[in-house]
This record gives C-alpha cells, structure tokens and sequence, in this order.
C-alpha cells in the first residue's frame, strides 16, 4: 500500500509581551476592588505564565499539549467580553506563519500588532488548527487509533479555519497577514478536509492483501470487527422478547456487512471460507439455541441441522455471488484499469512450487461448479449474464462447500482416530 503522508500547516509566531502592568492598571483604574492589589495579581501573574507555556506548547505534537492552548483561548474569550477594546494597552504582536514565503504573496506583511484581545484570540484559535493539522500528520495510519485520531482532528482544524475565514476581517480591519487573509483560510480548510477524507479513504482500503494476493489478514481483520459488533449486540441475541426472525436481521443488517465489505476483489481460500462458516455458525447457534434430544435434555446443534433450519445462501454463497457479479462488471470494463489488471501476467520466474491461486482463478472454478465455462465471453452481454445468474443460482456451490468442510472434518477424525490407534499400539508392543 502507498504510504500516505498528510500536509501540516505551521503555526503563526507570537513575540513576547508583558501583560501583567497593563492589566494591573487597567483594573486598579476602572475597578472598585483595585484597592486590594493582592486579590488580582496572583491571577495576572497566572495568565502571563499561561501564555508563555501556551505559546511554546505549539511546538510539541501530541493531543495532551493542545490543553494548555485551549485553556488560553478560553481566557482571552472571556476577557475579551469583559475589558472594553478602547481600553486594551497591550501590543500584541503574531508574525505570518508562512513568514519565509511572504515575498510570493502580494503587499504581504511579516507580522501584525494590534492591541486587542480579539486579535490576541483570533491568532490562537489559527495556532489551534494548525496544532491540529501537525498532530493529525503525526499519527501512525497503519493503525486504526491512528487512523480516527487523524481524521478527528483534521475535520476539526477545517472547521476552525472554515470558521476564521468569515471572522477575521471583522477584528483586523486592515490589510491581513497572509494566512489570516480569507483566500488563504479558505485554501486550508479545504486542504484538512480534503486530508480528512483521504484518510476516510485510507481507513476503508487498508488491508493486509499483498502482492501474493493472500487476504488471511485482512479477513482476520474484517471477524475481529464483526466480533465487536457481535458482543456489543449479545444483549439482543440473548433476550427473549425478540423473535429469532428479529435477531437473523440483526445478523444480515448490521453483523454480516462487516465482515463482508468490499470482499469482490478478496482471492480467499478454502480456509479462509471455513473461518467465515465457522463464525456464522456461532451466530446461528446462539439464535437458534441447543435442541432437545430424546433424554430430554439439551444438546448442541450440528452443522447439518443449523444448515437445515437456516434454510438461506451462507455467508460463503454471498462471498462468491458478490465475486460474480463484480467479475461480470470486471469482464465488461475493456480498455480500463480494472479490466486490464486481471489480464496481467508476472513476466519474473515464479517461486518454487504451485503459485497462489489468483482472483480470476477462484472466480472461473466457481463458474465451472455453476457449469458456466465462457463466464467472459456472456458477460459483454449484460442481459444475457443477468439471465444467467438468475437460472444458475448459488445454491450449487453452497453446497459445494457444505460437502468439502464436511468431508475435511470427516478426514481430520479419520487421522486422530489412526493415530491414536498407533499410539496404543507402538505402547502394547513396549509393554510386551
């Protein structure tokens, strides 16, 4: 799989600044209270050092570090509500972000100084998303924490600057640093969103299927999710106030999907095929319920019997009808990547040994147990290969794989059975 590497955007630049004298007259001037100068220059004090460790927290690339920045944005929010703008004497001074390319922008300034807890603010909430973005790119996209960390805090980052481009002018009232000016907030935010949805993407496609078109991850994967969501619904499978009508839909909605999802192009094997039937009959025992033998009591269900009640296509049948239908999709696409993939042959010396059976290889086999050999040459006729599919159902092939598990089962016993036998023997000929 291409390694994906997400785009951070570089946080604006504060210079330092003292806030403690400017507010302390402020309040000693305007406030009643300022007679006791003890009761506020603990928590003036406070903030200053809050903004320093704010300010260079934006270099650390970990989620824990953006506390300290919200902590500081939520207290600029509030002063900002509660000192007049006309009485802010504090220069407060952000360089652009992009300070080493602001020769390309037209007319474009290095730094701003305002003296306004609104610019002090809008500034901070810019290196917000911009910590955001830095920590999305940080994470680790081979895993799947990592992949929901990124994509949560790159969707939150386009929503700020989404947010920053309709605001921005309303505080500055002049002409913006590069990336405060609105075209540029607006880039940004499509840029995250558009990195959100990559990874949306990513999240979708990884798999384990590689080049030797071994997909034993992957579907180990796709059973380990479809056993969270099996657990999560246990109450349900459990209770008897559902009908097991009620608790099959359940299955066939919101379990069987799972580990289903994009399986067309997956190149399984016979042993993949029975891990699925294997967790399937789980499910379906757990609907169904142990029966009632003659001695009255309760006793496990067999394979057959569950095969009998359930009486639908299992999860198998619905692998390969989905094989199917998308290889006639595959068969009729000419001239197109996906057509052109199937007809690739390797041109290296293959490995010592049977080479690993291809898709188009399971497919074809699956279409001979159908008693369709020229699967290709009916599907460029997409009413003819639709007439097909509708005569030669999957039941064949069900039971294609019902008899070959079954047989397998049956061998593995032959064989425990022999070697215990030769067990006890080799032990009685010792004895003698």
């Amino acid at each position: 799989m291409a390694t994906t590497t997400l785009l951070a955007v570089p946080t604006k630049r504060a210079s330092e600044v003292n806030i403690v004298k400017p507010l302390r007259n402020l309040i000693s001037s305007h406030y009643n209270s300022a007679d006791n100068p003890e009761d506020y220059t603990e928590a003036i004090n406070e903030l200053s050092k809050l903004r320093n460790q704010a300010l260079w927290k934006v270099l650390d690339k970990y989620d824990n570090s953006l506390e300290l920045i919200y902590t500081y944005y939520d207290q600029i929010t509030s002063l900002e509500s509660k000192v007049p703008p006309s009485e802010v004497q504090i220069p407060f001074k952000w360089k652009d972000a992009f300070n080493k390319m602001t020769s390309f922008f037209a007319n474009g300034k290095v730094s701003i100084t305002l003296c306004s807890f609104a610019y002090e603010r809008i500034c901070v909430l810019f290196n917000i998303a911009a910590q955001q973005s830095a920590i999305a790119a940080a994470q680790n996209l081979e895993t799947d924490d990592g992949l929901k960390m990124a994509a949560k805090f790159l969707q939150q980052s386009a929503g700020i600057f989404n947010t920053l481009k309709t605001t921005v002018m309303n505080v500055i009232q002049q002409d913006p640093t590069p990336d405060l000016n609105p075209d540029t907030l607006a880039m940004l935010s499509s840029l995250m969103l558009a990195q959100a949805q990559e990874v949306f993407i990513v999240k979708a496609n990884i798999g384990d299927i590689n080049q030797q078109a071994n997909s034993y991850e992957e579907i180990n994967r796709r059973i380990t999710a479809e056993n969270k969501c099996y657990f999560a619904l246990i109450p349900l499978f459990k209770s008897k106030l559902l009908s097991r009508n009620t608790k099959l839909r359940l299955y066939k909605v919101l379990i069987r999907p799972i580990v289903l999802y994009a399986c067309e192009a997956w190149a399984s094997t016979k042993s993949d095929e029975k891990r699925l039937l294997l967790f399937e009959r789980k499910i379906l025992r757990r609907i169904y319920g142990p029966k009632r033998n003659e001695e009255n009591t309760s006793e496990r269900r067999t394979n057959a019997e569950l095969r009998i009640i359930f009486n639908e296509t299992n999860i198998v049948g619905i692998l390969k009808s989905r094989w199917i239908s998308w290889a006639g999709y595959v068969w009729r696409a000419e001239c197109q990547i996906v057509h052109n993939i199937t007809l690739w042959k390797p041109d290296k010396k293959h490995p010592r040994g049977r080479p690993r059976q291809r898709w188009s290889d399971r497919v074809r086999d699956d279409l001979k147990l159908m008693g369709i050999r020229d699967g290709e040459r009916l599907a460029k006729n997409r009413e003819v290969w639709r007439d097909k599919m509708k005569d030669q159902t999957i039941a064949k092939l069900c039971a294609q794989c019902e008899e070959y598990y079954a047989e397998t089962a049956k061998m593995m016993e032959r064989e425990t059975v022999m070697m215990s036998l030769d067990k006890e023997w080799t032990s009685n000929v010792n004895i003698l």
